[in-house]
């Protein structure tokens, strides 16, 4: 797999690549950070002014060969959508999703757009415990409670029975 690495620089109304590369700048679908597909946004070049605004990194790699491009934002490497035919490759075997064990078992699970919801910290039944351990750490209280487990964050109370979320339930501020 190989890594082209190019920076987008904001620069008051248009985005200009540091490093262009002719084959990137084809015209691919633009799906956003929930698998949906962007409509009228074709290119990297026409990302939108919502995405003009901040710095973003691109990375592109060869898929099943099939061209695709990810984007991310600058300095918090956060996933903001891809560049890349979806007929041409299998999805789970986009890098964002495959790199990790944990992305991989929850694509597998719950499909990529939910498993993306649960990296970014939304909470759904079904979850395995380990999981929500690894994306938002032990939680501020744990207790037992009819035979079920009980984790409580600051405004939320998560309930397990064998390992895995059945319930959740957001407490007042």
């Amino acid at each position: 797999m190989r890594h082209d690495y190019f920076l987008l620089i904001p620069l008051m109304t248009c985005t200009t690549c540091v490093n262009t590369i002719p084959h990137l700048c084809a015209q691919l679908p633009v799906y956003n950070s929930d698998f949906r597909l962007s409509p009228g946004i074709q290119t990297k070049g026409e990302l939108g002014d919502s995405l003009r605004i901040m710095g973003i990194v691109d990375r592109a790699y060869d898929v099943q060969g099939a061209r695709v491009i990810e984007y991310y934002e600058m300095n918090t490497a956060r996933f903001l959508g891809f560049a890349g035919d979806t007929t041409q490759f299998d999805l789970k075997r986009l890098p964002y999703l495959s790199r990790s064990p944990m992305m991989r078992r929850l694509v597998k699970q719950f499909g990529p757009a939910t498993a993306h919801d649960i990296r970014q910290g939304k909470f759904m039944p079904g979850i395995l415990r380990k999981d929500i351990l690894s994306i938002h750490g032990w939680p501020n209280k744990r207790r037992r409670e009819d035979g079920k487990v009980l984790w409580i964050y600051d405004h939320i109370v998560l309930t397990f029975k064998r390992n895995i979320l059945t319930e959740f339930m957001r407490q007042g501020s």
